[in-house]
């Protein structure tokens, strides 16, 4: 039947796993996309694409009521799923740069010049952080503005802005008082690390109100399912009649504005300490 697969594949886009304890100690360590940025998915063209399906199999299924419930639902997933990649990705940015400046400070100390330093850091360092570091000592080594420097390449990172922020600043401060420049890079790099630490346990600690959110997104699943084993209907309500396809269409709208809310919340708290 059409209309059970319709609600299986709901209830699997519902359902969908979050990350596992072993992908939670992954996120000790960077996992930046190594992947030409032409190669990237789009998560634009794969919300359209995650609503296409949805539609298609909505429409096979009830109409234009079963092709809206099934793009709530496909939207409501993809939405999810691109947040969590995001959170992902900002995170080992984050933890990139702690590295990166863990390293630096490590070649101050031995001696090295700064310009010197940020090019051995860029060598080790991630590539969306490397770049940075490389045009760092390039304008070092030409005499330029370092700190402005640093403050063009904090507009497309806000998560790190503040960091390169007081980085410049430090760097400004090494250039024209002699302060040193070390201290101020061990400084920076002790804030990343307890930001990301401070991170992920609260997203450790999110994991429950997650799947308790998950769980009580499927009720309504598992109360169609019993109404159909014991012989109610429920499915021949919901896609037989003008009614129960409004009703088919707010009640996946309701489910889907709460997995969606609970969603943004557990995201931001894990990522906004």
């Amino acid at each position: 039947m059409v209309s059970a697969a319709l609600l299986t594949w709901s209830a699997a886009l519902l359902t969908w796993p979050g990350r596992s304890a072993r992908s939670r100690v992954r996120l000790l360590r960077p996992a930046v996309d190594r992947r030409p940025a032409s190669r990237r998915r789009s998560p634009r063209l794969g919300r359209f694409f995650a609503v296409g399906i949805g539609l298609g199999v909505g429409w096979m299924s009830a109409a234009v009521a079963g092709a809206v419930a099934g793009a709530m639902l496909a939207a409501t997933w993809w939405s999810r799923l691109a947040a969590r990649r995001s959170w992902r990705r900002g995170l080992a940015e984050v933890r990139g740069w702690a590295d990166a400046l863990g390293m630096m400070s490590a070649e101050l100390r031995a001696g090295a010049a700064p310009a010197e330093a940020a090019a051995g850091a860029a060598r080790d360092a991630e590539p969306t952080v490397a770049g940075v570091l490389v045009a760092i000592a390039s304008t070092a080594r030409l005499g330029g503005d370092v700190p402005a420097r640093l403050r063009t390449a904090a507009v497309d990172r806000p998560r790190c802005a503040e960091a390169l922020a007081r980085l410049g600043r430090s760097w400004a401060a090494a250039e024209r008082r002699g302060v040193p420049l070390a201290e101020a890079l061990d400084a920076v790099r002790r804030d990343l690390d307890f930001r990301v630490k401070t991170a992920n346990g609260l997203a450790a600690r999110m994991a429950g109100p997650r799947a308790t959110g998950v769980v009580l997104a499927s009720l309504p699943l598992l109360g169609v399912a019993l109404g159909e084993a014991m012989g109610a209907g429920p499915l021949e309500v919901l896609f037989g009649g003008e009614l129960g396809r409004l009703l088919l269409v707010v009640g996946v709208a309701l489910d889907c504005l709460g997995v969606w809310w609970i969603g943004r919340i557990t995201v931001q708290t894990g990522w906004s300490a």
